[in-house]
Order: structure tokens, then C-alpha cells, then sequence
């Protein structure tokens, strides 16, 4: 999985172009894979830092992962 992104009730998992939505909330599925390769990057956002090849800056006091 590249990332991880929260949608009210549900989750949505991309790997490269396709995505699967799962019924489970992102706070749960840290709980698995954070300590190994994730990483939270927005309320919303978790991304699997082997898919990030650099950090900049995006905006007034915002920051952007790009893969």
C-alpha cells in the first residue's frame, strides 16, 4: 500500500492505481502497521514512507510528501 486515507466510516487503501475501501477505521489500522513502514502525514493521511521520496514545502506553514 502507498496510503491510507480516513472517509467517515470507512478506509481507503491506494496501491498504485487501484484502491480498496475497507470498513475499519484509520486509529485501527495504525495500530498495525505504524511501527513498521506508516506514517500519519494528515488527520486523514497515513503513507508508507518507502513510497515518499522527498518532504517540501507546500504553502504558508503546510508541508507535501512526494512519491
Amino acid at each position: 500500500m502507498a496510503w491510507f486515507e480516513a472517509s467517515r466510516d470507512y478506509l481507503v487503501a491506494h496501491a498504485g492505481l487501484s484502491h480498496h475501501v475497507l470498513h475499519r477505521s484509520l486509529s485501527r489500522l495504525e495500530s498495525r502497521f505504524y511501527p513498521n513502514h506508516f506514517v500519519r502525514i494528515h488527520r486523514t493521511h497515513s503513507a508508507n514512507l518507502g513510497h515518499v521520496k522527498r518532504i517540501r514545502r507546500h504553502g504558508a506553514g503546510q508541508m507535501a510528501a512526494d512519491r
